[in-house]
């Protein structure tokens, strides 16, 4: 088996300078000039949870397969992190992505340039920074024998959406409609990739959606994206001017393309090997946390998401999340200085 990376992307989003680039980038893509009577209304995607650290700690005592670990920021470093780990790579924005597309504010540009970053391996597991590895994984819940692990599950768009992230999607399946159909699937490899055991009871969501001829749309499951560079190549390759201009977006759009459309692009070509759907689960915070301080706790699923979400009480929220990542990750990792 090749050499395994990890990419994970982050961004100080309370950095008082990044935040005023960022207004003054986004007001000027609005025709504002006169920025003294804008405010932002929406503080609480500011605050840090500062959970950052265990991150770097599961990855340490749960992934001790990993060959190395790319933090991607735009310049960013958080004082507590040891740049000196043998592990561990520091990459700016500047290092990879085209200068013209530079400052972006879109994880879109960020991640669909990730196959230029020097030295990345091959094969390599894409990651956000609030999704925690909580229990032993090992590089075959990622990788097996060079062919990138998912799980194809259809799920159909809500034709009544009308938020940007459904119309990427739309885009995003318009475009593998474009070049795959489900007939290049023989009945073999249905069996295999479509209706596996892993799959559990979402096998039968998968049987109602396979009688269409075309692409209805995947289930996101918000897990660490495995991929192959040379799944950005093809894509690339095949739709050049489409992710070029997303990639010249500075700001997310409604005619985007999202890096999801990668991850697709795999599973449609059948470059992939089918995964558990048990592997990880998805949260977001609210004002009742109690579901998610029990799976960190019980350390099970072993992959976690914990999303950003209203909180009322954003100080006892926050502390009761570190009691629960502390009782599991009480040590610093090599990671820390």
């Amino acid at each position: 088996m090749g050499k395994t990376d990890i990419v994970v992307c982050w961004v100080d989003d309370k950095d008082k300078e990044w935040r005023s680039q960022k207004k003054k980038y986004k007001l000027a893509e609005e025709g504002i000039t006169d920025t003294s009577g804008v405010t932002d209304d929406s503080d609480y995607r500011y605050r840090d949870w500062d959970l950052l650290k265990f991150w770097f700690r599961g990855i340490e005592k749960y992934a001790p397969w990993v060959n190395k670990v790319f933090f991607v920021t735009c310049g960013q470093k958080p004082e507590w992190l040891n740049t000196e780990h043998p592990k561990l790579r520091m990459v700016n924005h500047e290092d990879y992505i085209p200068h013209e597309w530079l400052p972006t504010f879109s994880s879109r540009t960020i991640f669909y340039n990730v196959h230029r970053i020097p030295d990345l391996s091959e094969q390599h597991v894409l990651f956000d920074d609030d999704t925690f590895i909580v229990n032993t994984t090992s590089e075959s819940d990622f990788f097996v024998d060079g062919r990138p692990c998912d799980s194809m599950v259809f799920n159909p768009i809500n034709a009544t959406s009308q938020d940007i992230i459904s119309s990427n999607i739309f885009n995003n399946v318009s475009v593998i409609n474009k070049h795959f159909s489900k007939s290049d699937f023989s009945k073999a490899e249905r069996r295999k990739m479509w209706y596996t055991p892993k799959y559990g009871k979402l096998v039968i969501k998968n049987r109602m959606l396979s009688r269409w001829g075309f692409y209805l749309g995947f289930q996101d499951f918000h897990f660490p994206v495995s991929i192959l560079k040379e799944t950005y190549k093809k894509v690339w390759a095949a739709e050049n001017e489409l992710v070029s201009e997303t990639c010249s977006h500075r700001f997310r759009k409604s005619t985007d393309v999202t890096p999801w459309l990668m991850r697709y692009w795999q599973m449609a070509e059948k470059n992939f090997e089918p995964r558990s759907v048990k592997i990880g689960r998805y949260f977001e915070m609210s004002d009742d946390n109690g579901t998610i301080l029990d799976a960190i706790r019980k350390q099970s699923p072993k992959l976690l998401c914990i999303n950003e979400g209203k909180v009322t009480d954003f100080e006892k929220e926050k502390s009761r999340i570190h009691e629960a990542f502390l009782s599991i990750f009480p040590d610093k990792s090599g990671f820390e200085l």
